[in-house]
């Protein structure tokens, strides 16, 4: 009986180590993207997991047999740089890790088994099965908005044995192959502005003949070339189409916003709005930029005054809120 039993052991054994793992491997070009980035936020970097374009698929990955795989950069459309039609640029690099440690540059061989020597599995663990890439781009400002490009040229050089024993012992054909792959990379850059518009304070006064008139501007920082309308809201108290401060009692203190031609300045879409061809300084296109980063303001002037053919309110502090609007 001890026997038998012995036998029934090796039986099995030899049952469970001739099970075979198949995979299949392809490669096609891809397309991955690090997303929409506001031009006001586009000096840090970002950063995607991409497809490499090497796929290889089956029940059981980690049985693979993976002798050979290797990638080389032929090159990059625009030199590692993401361009959109204006001609702008963005600086990336392209990594084989996701701790950004191991770069890869044009016409050098990088070994991925080396990378994944303990962990065949993650290999494959990139979208669809494939060998993954990172990819991180540079701190860049000045930027106009528009979808930004570029294409890298990638040979794979690979050998995989595609039915493996589950001891990883190679049972089938074995499958390599030197091939070209083209993965394309993102990044849509959006239109935005940074906006610069200190509170209006009147002080205070016993009537509403004795408020003087405040003379200020807005300052906006918005996307290199970009076109567009600034508005101010009515505010939080608006009646009859005029604005308004309201004291704690709910009492109203009329004011005015104005150009500085001398009509009034209201929201986008009341056609009393201003043009970025209107600003007082810098007429034109945004300029991009930020504070203190490069780049100059556009300045919007404008006069604000309390009206004095109404009758003074009861004493107190009378405040409104006004909302900047900028519409592309």
């Amino acid at each position: 009986m001890r026997r038998c039993g012995y036998r029934l052991l090796m039986l099995a054994m030899s049952i469970l180590c001739a099970l075979p793992a198949w995979g299949a491997c392809s490669t096609s070009s891809t397309s991955d993207s690090f997303g929409s980035v506001p031009s006001t936020r586009t000096d840090q970097a970002y950063q995607t997991r991409a497809s490499g374009g090497l796929r290889c698929t089956g029940a059981s990955l980690q049985f693979l047999d993976v002798s050979l795989v290797r990638a080389t950069i032929t090159g990059t459309t625009h030199d590692f740089g993401l361009v959109n039609a204006a001609g702008d640029r963005i600086p990336y690099r392209i990594y084989a890790d996701a701790a950004f440690n191991d770069q890869l540059v044009a016409n050098a061989q990088y070994d991925f088994i080396g990378l994944y020597a303990l962990n065949l599995g993650g290999l494959f663990g990139g979208p669809d099965n494939s060998v993954p890439l990172y990819a991180r781009t540079q701190p860049t400002r000045m930027l106009s908005a528009g979808v930004y490009r570029d294409v890298i040229n990638i040979r794979w050089d690979y050998s995989v044995c595609t039915r493996v024993s589950l001891l990883g012992v190679c049972v089938g054909g074995r499958e390599q192959d030197v091939v070209m792959v083209a993965v394309e990379l993102t990044i849509t850059i959006t239109p935005d502005c940074l906006i610069n518009a200190p509170d209006v304070r009147f002080g205070a006064a016993p009537l509403v003949s004795g408020f003087s008139e405040i003379n200020q501007s807005l300052s906006l920082f918005c996307t290199r070339g970009s076109s567009f309308q600034v508005g101010l809201s009515q505010g939080s108290h608006p009646q009859s189409g005029e604005r308004h401060m309201a004291s704690s009692s709910g009492e109203l203190l009329r004011y005015r916003i104005l150009k500085p031609d001398g009509t009034p300045w209201r929201d986008v879409g009341s056609g009393q709005a201003r043009s970025h061809l209107d600003a007082d300084r810098n007429p034109g296109p945004g300029l991009g930029g930020a504070p203190g980063t490069g780049g100059d303001a556009q300045g919007f002037d404008y006069r604000a005054v309390i009206d004095a053919d109404q009758t003074t309110p009861s004493p107190g502090v009378y405040t409104d809120q006004v909302v900047v609007t900028v519409q592309f």
